[in-house]
């Protein structure tokens, strides 16, 4: 008696299996370095059971009667694909489980390209299949997706409490020194940058309009609102540093020079920042880490020139400022006790003597 139909279809599935592995070993790792996002050379790892039993079924039924001029069937490690005449596209229903985790496969299909040759194509499209694939039962996207939408609440709550402030800042004429219009400006740098990023995160999240153009435009903007930040909180440092320190200097900086300080400045560094990122892209440039990553936020040596060292030199220079700052203050307040001892003294010693 021979063996069991089942144990031999097993056996056959595992010896294509093999024979797939040592004749497209090769060709899976040189997709794989040109296009990391091929789906085939994602789940190349990944075996489905039930799909290469079925496939060497089907296989044994297609060598018992072979049609002319077709693709056998084959497995890709995920589908089995049924003979299809040469010439024509091969489409079928996603996976619905696949390596322990469900999927939502409706409406959805992987396809793969059987040539004019009758040899299939080397790739299969699951691209619909992978639009699910990052979301499905994943506890940290949930995770996520809180944090967004306290991030999201949180800068609305900010850039409105933020304009009421400009409001009363602008609007009251008791309210205009240079003091305030420095405040004022900070309070625009912030409320630029909670723009820029709620309309980032409807644009490419909530309204899922995946578009590089669009992703480096808010980058660049994210970048330039950083470092406004930055910049006006040095202008607040340096203002309060001639107020307090250089109290007696005579040409003190007008609000023109701060505003080409906490604008300007800015604008110089990211504009250099993105003729270096043009000029001399990072050698990674075309591989992405993930379906909605912008090449933009891959790392690139300009950033630490033109938007990190610029910030990490504001605080080094506003904590110098702070410095001095608590120094003369500490420095006045002392003489100012000596002063009240000395005459507390004296009119102690005119009381005892007069």
């Amino acid at each position: 008696m021979g063996p069991p139909r089942g144990l031999a279809l097993v056996l056959l599935a595992c010896c294509c299996w093999c024979a797939g592995v040592a004749g497209h070993s090769d060709e899976f790792v040189d997709e794989y370095i040109d296009d990391p996002y091929n789906s085939t050379n994602l789940f190349a790892n990944i075996s489905n059971p039930e799909e290469a039993l079925r496939c060497a079924d089907l296989q044994l039924q297609y060598e018992a009667a072979p049609p002319a001029n077709h693709c056998e069937p084959f497995f890709d490690k995920v589908l089995c694909w049924e003979h299809q005449p040469a010439g024509t596209l091969a489409s079928q229903t996603c996976f619905a489980e696949l390596n322990g985790v469900p999927y939502d496969n409706n409406g959805r299909n992987a396809t793969r390209m059987c040539h004019p040759n009758a040899t299939w194509d080397q790739t299969t499209n699951y691209s619909a299949c992978m639009k699910d694939l990052a979301n499905a039962n994943d506890p940290g996207n949930l995770h996520t997706e809180v944090t967004s939408t306290i991030y999201y609440v949180g800068y609305t709550v900010s850039t409105i409490v933020l304009t009421v402030a400009v409001f009363i800042f602008s609007h009251f004429s008791e309210l205009h020194c240079l003091r305030n219009r420095i405040h004022m400006n900070l309070m625009l740098a912030y409320i630029g940058a909670d723009i820029v990023w709620i309309l980032n995160m409807t644009v490419n999240v909530y309204l899922g309009h995946e578009s590089t153009e669009f992703c480096i435009i808010f980058t660049v903007l994210l970048q330039y609102t950083l470092l406004t930040h930055f910049l006006w909180m040095f202008v607040e440092g340096l203002y309060l540093f001639t107020l307090v320190v250089m109290t007696f200097q005579q040409h003190s900086a007008k609000l023109p020079v701060y505003l080409v300080i906490g604008w300007g400045t800015p604008l110089v560094a990211v504009v250099a920042w993105v003729i270096t990122r043009l000029v001399r892209p990072p050698p990674d440039q075309g591989e992405r880490e993930g379906p909605q990553t912008c090449p933009w936020w891959q790392e690139h040596w300009a950033d630490r020139i033109w938007i990190q060292a610029p910030c990490i030199l504001v605080l080094v220079v506003n904590s110098i400022f702070l410095v001095f700052i608590m120094y003369v203050s500490i420095l006045k307040r002392w003489c100012g006790l000596s002063t009240i001892i000395l005459v507390v003294r004296v009119n102690l010693y005119r009381d005892l003597y007069s």
